[in-house]
């Protein structure tokens, strides 16, 4: 696939299918479907007014006019009161037919998501303002959560029912866990990291819980179930992998998610009559939780050889290889699943539990209630105290075995305390929890850009303002992008399995045409003008196509209606009972719907070719302005923030790199990179018998001296007035160990070519830090032109760099200019030539030259003074301070191309490629030894807290129980529930579900029952409520037993993709 992290601007028009071609030739399509049907609309009026006057006057009567000039409306027809709403009623998408209707709804569907989709391309590689860094602001990250909260506490609403983690429940909790994990990437929040992480095994969860409930209850295991849950899961991310030329990984929600439907279909499709046994889906469950501990938690190599199929080569979105980053992602939480599915399971005699101990005396209800929670409260603040404020790297290795044994069931229990605390929900966080999944996603291209690492700007210099903008304008994207994702899904994918794969098929191939054509005409080297003949060929090709599909199926008595109006206009159709029957009138290929299609696209690309010969202007962002290297470590090594606190230097094993009344924090920064604060004596074993070449101007001067401080000597020299500071230096360890640190001095782009030649021919050199720009800017006087063919010079240089006689080719880092605080510059020629505008230009001449691709990495001079402004004393040097995290980032760079092998290792051979990871270092045998002994207690017991409910039960009777231990046999707990869905509680089949419950509401209304899925024209729209959100809580009523109307029937496999209130979507 082509790379479009590099690629340009001249080649956005054929860069890729998705990003412009194919929705601009549904853009084409759409466009003249929707002036034919305002043309057909003003003619069938005309022709009804003409009539009406024709049969009047032919009568003699003046009925048909009112007198006056009164409404002639009044007397035409009235629509059916079904239909009279119009846009008030959600629906969801009738299946594609060959009817006008149908292929209008389908065509501007697809043009919305493809506009949509451009506009998050736009805002990732071409927004009106250069990408903002993000801002560490703990104040205002608190200051949001609490305006959020106090929001939300005044829009509480009333649930429609009072059941234990009902859906308006899970929402409201998806909502809150979705806002933290936003406002976390927004703000660099790494203080509230294992909370987070916590957030995401609570959604791996209710993945298990939700997706268990659905096949429990629905038993619905068959193909077209699967392909709408994944088309739920992965339409849109696989979209975005296209258009924006990212990996899988990098979206890691979706790709675990997905995984784990899988685990769950994978226990409960095979024998499925054993899922309603008493003991059945017990050993299930019991034999998958020992599959997963030998998997994960015992280092017996399966997990290698399930995934032998991932690569272990650098990718975007995982650094150290696939192999890896999904090892580490699905460790984090691989007990999640398996332990909602326990909850799910146990979820009937929970709903027991709760109505039995709530109908005991009040002081006897509440001696069992405050006993459990006395337990889990407990456990919790042990927790709090002891597992969460680790260190991260730590915490991760523990999150897996505590997330959901402690935090996630408290957070259950407490939440359901009561019933008015069940039948209470906060509207606000509610409705965010309907669209995680966008909001996860788009996080990536809009609110935030460059794959969640800056900030999208259109207001800059007002970051509060601009916030606010762009989170606005994210959420709606975010809400549209969910509708057309649902919408879509009911048009491509019915209940037949044929319809499905027919039109699977047909995506399929469409796509690869547009991959074929965008390919052919990048090849072409095609500009916007025959960018647009070819999209106009290929639209108008497809109107004509559809011209001919219309009159075909009129002619064989198919025709669909011809609805006049454009309904809701998103997405939703009004009933075929509000529109007259009509035939395709045949004048879909008419000049009045096709020229200005035709004169819109010409203007379009007009435009385009203007935007295209002034692509060189500011507002390019160019992958360099933000992306060095695919290496994720090595990308990210710079992401920090200066923090002013005194106190002591911290322990080795945090990510500080020096403490005074200073501190530097790596921020957002894989754990894989193991990036930290290292001391003189890790340093020293870093630098060990290597041979450390700095070449530049006096600021890589003060670079050198921080090397040199920080294997423990004292550098009194380095503000030595004494000396000739404008020359070359050397530092040699004392004792044996090898190791050599060298400075020669370049102020200039000119000298700085000659020093990188004599550096790269050192005996012995392993390391050489390069950089350069201060002295040319203030002695050039503005000569971009000879600094620009001075930076080729060099870049050439590095590139043709040649192994050293230790038979390694050396490692070169680029240093970029430091900050300059321009009120601080001490004279009047430094305050004309060293200024940041003036800096910016020659910054701007090293990122376009392509350097930073080809060096090994880059030590960022502004990121690291950012936020010292008071430790500059002449507005271009800093404070030794600022120069040690220069040097930390440049041992933890030495480090880490160790381990990958980059730079090979003092007298050893470089690593394998593949070796570059354990990924057997997250799992521990005691740890899952533990929580397979917890989960045995919650099967056996059918207790989902731990036992803690039973156990609480028995202290409290004093050897009298409240209530009949008969009414708690599984007999009591889950016959009514299978008898309702039409399993004989010994696990045969009784009677089919439909029937069971009663039918379905549409068979009762005379609609269509589910699982046939013709898709013909003629079909009733089903309301989205009876499909996509309503059979959950349907699911959750049947979970309870209350006699309720149970699973709708009527939902058959088109409902059930929506059907997981807990489980489809991601954090």
């Amino acid at each position: 696939m082509l790379n479009l992290e590099y690629a340009t601007f001249t080649e956005l028009p054929v860069v890729h299918s998705l990003v412009v071609l194919l929705p601009a030739t549904f853009v084409v399509l759409y466009g003249c479907l929707w002036l034919h049907e305002r043309y057909s609309s003003r003619t069938a009026s005309t022709s009804e007014d003409v009539k009406q006057l024709s049969d009047a006057s032919a009568s003699g009567s003046g009925a048909a006019v009112p007198a006056g000039g009164g409404d002639a409306s009044a007397a035409a027809p009235k629509a059916p009161a079904a239909a009279a709403g119009g846009g008030h009623g959600k629906v969801l998408s009738e299946p594609l037919s060959r009817t006008l209707t149908s292929v209008r709804a389908f065509s501007r569907e697809l043009s919305r998501l493809g506009l949509l989709i451009t506009f998050a391309y736009m805002c990732e590689h071409h927004p009106p303002f250069a990408h903002g860094e993000k801002a560490h602001d703990m104040d205002m990250f608190w200051c949001v959560a609490l305006m959020l909260l106090v929001s939300s506490v005044l829009n509480v609403r009333k649930s429609k029912g009072g059941d234990v983690l009902n859906r308006e429940q899970t929402e409201e909790w998806k909502g809150w866990m979705q806002f933290m994990f936003l406002m976390y990437h927004y703000f660099s929040a790494h203080e509230v990291y294992n909370s987070i992480r916590v957030f995401i095994t609570a959604y791996v969860w209710m993945t298990g819980f939700g997706n268990f409930s659905f096949f429990y209850l629905k038993g619905d295991y068959g193909a077209v179930r699967l392909l709408q849950m994944l088309w739920r899961l992965n339409f849109l991310v696989i979209l975005l992998c296209m258009a924006m030329g990212n990996t899988y990984i990098l979206y890691y929600i979706c790709p675990l998610h997905t995984f784990y439907f899988f685990v769950v279909y994978a226990i409960m499709s095979p024998a499925k009559s054993a899922n309603y046994t008493k003991n059945g889906m017990r050993w299930k469950l019991l034999v998958a939780g020992s599959i997963i501990f030998c998997v994960w938690d015992w280092d017996l190599h399966i997990f290698e050889k399930i995934f032998f199929f991932l690569g272990r080569e650098k990718v975007v979105g995982a650094g150290s290889g696939t192999m890896w980053e999904w090892y580490f992602r699905t460790s984090l939480d691989h007990w999640s699943t398996f332990l909602g599915m326990i909850f799910a399971l146990n979820y009937p005699a929970t709903a027991q539990w709760v109505k039995k101990i709530e109908s005991l005396p009040f002081g006897r209800q509440w001696a069992i209630k405050g006993s459990v929670a006395a337990v889990l409260l407990s456990a919790t603040a042990w927790w709090a105290a002891n597992i969460l404020p680790l260190e991260k790297l730590v915490y991760n290795q523990k999150n897996a075995y505590f997330g959901v044994a402690i935090p996630v069931l408290t957070y259950i229990y407490v939440r359901n305390l009561t019933p008015l605390m069940r039948t209470r929900y906060l509207e606000p966080l509610h409705s965010l929890g309907k669209i995680t999944l966008e909001t996860y996603l788009m996080q990536h291209h809009i609110w935030l850009t460059s794959n969640a690492k800056t900030l999208l700007v259109v207001v800059p210099g007002s970051p509060k303002l601009n916030m606010v903008i762009v989170t606005v304008c994210y959420v709606l994207v975010s809400r549209e992008l969910y509708r057309l994702t649902m919408s879509l899904r009911g048009m491509c994918l019915p209940d037949e399995l044929s319809a499905c794969l027919r039109n699977l098929a047909g995506i399929a191939c469409t796509v690869a045409a547009c991959v074929a054509v965008a390919k052919a005409l990048l090849v072409a080297g095609a500009g916007p003008a025959a960018c647009a003949c070819v999209i106009g060929a290929i639209g108008f090709g497809l109107v004509f196509a559809v011209h001919k599909l219309l009159l075909d199926a009129g002619s064989r008595g198919g025709g669909g209606d011809l609805s006049i109006g454009d309904g809701a206009g998103s997405g939703e159709e009004v009933s075929a009972l509000a529109s007259r029957p009509a035939s395709y009138d045949g004048k879909l290929l008419n000049a009045c719907n096709v020229l200005p299609v035709v004169a819109t696209l010409l203007v379009a690309f007009a435009g385009g070719s203007a935007v295209v010969s002034s692509s060189q202007s500011s507002t390019r962002v160019d992958p360099w302005h933000y992306s060095y290297s695919t290496d994720v470590c090595v990308e990210t090594v710079n992401h920090g923030m200066w923090k002013v606190e005194a106190g002591q230097c911290q322990e080795p094993g945090e990510a500080t790199a020096y403490c005074n009344s200073h501190e530097w924090k790596w921020v957002d920064v894989p754990d894989q990179c193991h990036v930290h604060y290292m001391p003189p004596s890790e340093v020293e074993g870093v630098l060990k018998g290597r041979n450390v070449v700095v070449v530049g101007d006096s600021v890589n001067r003060f670079v050198y001296w921080a090397l040199v401080r920080s294997l423990g000597e004292a550098t009194p020299m380095a503000h030595d007035t004494t000396i000739e500071k404008h020359s070359d230096f050397s530092w040699q360890a004392s004792d044996d160990s090898g190791t050599r640190i060298s400075f020669l001095w370049a102020p200039e782009v000119g000298d700085l070519n000659e020093r990188v030649t004599e550096a790269l021919e050192m005996a012995g050199v392993d390391v050489i830090l390069i950089g350069g720009g201060l002295w040319d800017a203030l002695n050039g006087e503005g000569d971009l032109e000879g600094y620009r063919s001075g930076i080729s010079s060099v870049h050439d240089k590095v590139i043709a760099r040649t192994p050293s006689d230790k038979g390694v080719v050396p490692t070169v880092m680029w240093v970029s200019m430091t900050k300059v605080i321009n009120e601080r510059l001490l004279d009047d020629k430094k305050r004309e030539w060293l200024t940041e505008p003036k800096l910016a230009a020659y910054r701007g001449i090293v990122e376009s030259s392509g350097i930073f691709h080809d060096v090994d990495g880059v030590i960022d001079g502004v990121k690291l003074t950012t936020g010292q402004r008071m430790e500059s004393y002449d507005g271009v040097h800093y404070s030794d301070l600022t120069y040690d995290a220069f040097a930390q980032v440049a041992v933890n760079l030495v480090t880490h191309f160790e381990r990958t092998g980059t730079i090979g290792a003092v007298d050893s051979p470089p690593p394998a490629a593949g070796d570059t990871k354990d990924i057997w270092g997250m799992g521990s045998k005691a740890l899952g030894v533990m929580v397979l002994f917890l989960a045995s207690v919650m099967v056996l017991t059918r207790d989902a807290f731990h036992g803690t409910v039973r156990l609480a039960i028995a202290i409290t009777s004093f050897g009298k129980p409240p209530f009949d231990a008969e009414s708690m046999s599984w007999e009591a707990t889950y016959g009514n529930l299978l008898r309702k869905i039409g399993k004989h509680p010994d696990g045969g089949s009784q009677l089919s579900a439909p029937s069971a419950i009663g039918g379905t509401k549409a068979a009762a209304a005379g609609g269509s029952s589910s699982g046939g899925g013709s898709g013909n024209g003629g079909r009733w729209l089903r309301e989205r409520g009876r499909s996509a959100n309503r059979d959950d809580e349907e699911a959750k009523r049947s979970l309870l037993g209350d006699g309720g109307s149970g699973v709708d029937g009527g939902s058959g496999g088109r409902g059930g993709v929506e059907m997981t209130s807990t489980g489809n979507h991601a954090a």
